[in-house]
Formats: structure tokens, sequence, C-alpha cells
């Protein structure tokens, strides 16, 4: 049997994937740091301002999601394909929520069909973004491969970017790392 295959050395070495994670320098919010309710630096109301969550596939694709509420707390929760498994917290400053609403309105996300981006393809990822807009919550359905407004995609993209999903999920080869096979 394989040293790497052996329950006695994969079993610890997955453990210590996911309670570490692939990454150490993230920002972790305790509970007395967390924004207290009336702290909303954006519209009033409660809850997020975006959520992000991905979908499966076949293969390795990474199974997360995220909610940013208008104080600028993030709420990952990894669950299959990442390297850090369960719930994280870390805020973002002020701006940043700003310039995510921002986003919102560059993007014309509030005018998208909310099924513009699918198509019948199975086997393939997909990203639901949700966002509040000015007449309520918006949910975008985005199948991996299939047609959609290029707006969609950016704004996926900047949220990766503006949160750094990769400290969680990892970068490609360290998902490749982190993803033990037995």
């Amino acid at each position: 049997m394989n040293v790497w295959t052996s329950p006695r050395v994969a079993l610890p070495l997955l453990a210590v994937c996911i309670l570490v994670g692939c990454a150490s320098d993230m920002q972790h919010v305790s509970p007395a740091e967390r924004p207290a309710v009336g702290d909303q630096t954006l519209e009033s109301g409660s809850g997020a301002l975006i959520s992000v969550e991905t979908t499966g596939c076949p293969g390795s694709c990474p199974i997360y999601s995220i909610d940013i509420d208008r104080a600028g707390l993030v709420t990952y929760e990894g669950k299959l394909g990442v390297c850090t498994i369960g719930k994280q917290t870390k805020r973002i400053p002020p701006a940043a929520v700003a310039s995510l609403a921002a986003k919102v309105r560059e993007y014309g996300i509030d005018k998208l069909d909310e099924r513009c981006c699918t198509c019948p393809m199975s086997d393939v990822p997909s990203t639901i973004v949700s966002a509040k807009v000015a007449n309520g919550t918006k949910t975008i359905v985005h199948t991996a491969y299939c047609p959609a407004p290029r707006s969609i995609s950016e704004f996926e993209a900047y949220i990766d970017a503006l949160v750094r999903v990769d400290d969680w999920i990892g970068t490609v080869a360290q998902r490749r790392k982190c993803s033990l096979s037995f």
C-alpha cells in the first residue's frame, strides 16, 4: 500500500488541511469586533448586500459561499474542493463595501434577467449571485461555459478579488494539494 494513501497518514494530513487551511494570513473577526446592527454604511436594512454561492461538478470545482453585509463583514463557508472547510469571517473596509454597491449599479445587475446566464448543460458548475437592489434582491444563476453578458463574469471576478477568495479556497495548485485522494 502506498504510504500517502494509508489511512494512518492520509487522515491526519486531511485533518491538518481542514483545520489550518491553505492560507494563514486571514483577518478573522472576533465576536467583539463584529459590527453592531446599527453600524450600516449603505442603505438601511440588514442581511447580506451580496451573496455568492458556487455549485459543484464531477471534477474538483470549489464549492463555497460568501455573504458580504453592509457593514463589511464577509462570511465565507467552504464546503468541498477548497482549502478552508467551514465558516470563516473577515472584514472589508467601508470604502470596499461602497465600491461593491457601485459595481452592482455599474454592471446593471438589477437589469439582467435572472436566467440570463444558464443553458441546458449538466455536469458543469454554476455561480449564483444575489445582490440587494432598489426593489429587493436580484439573484442570477450563471452556468459555466454558457453565453452570458460580460458584466456578470466581471462582477463575479470583482467580488472574488475584493474579498481575496483565494485566501480561503486556494489557487488551483493549492487546491490540488489540499484535496487528498484516497
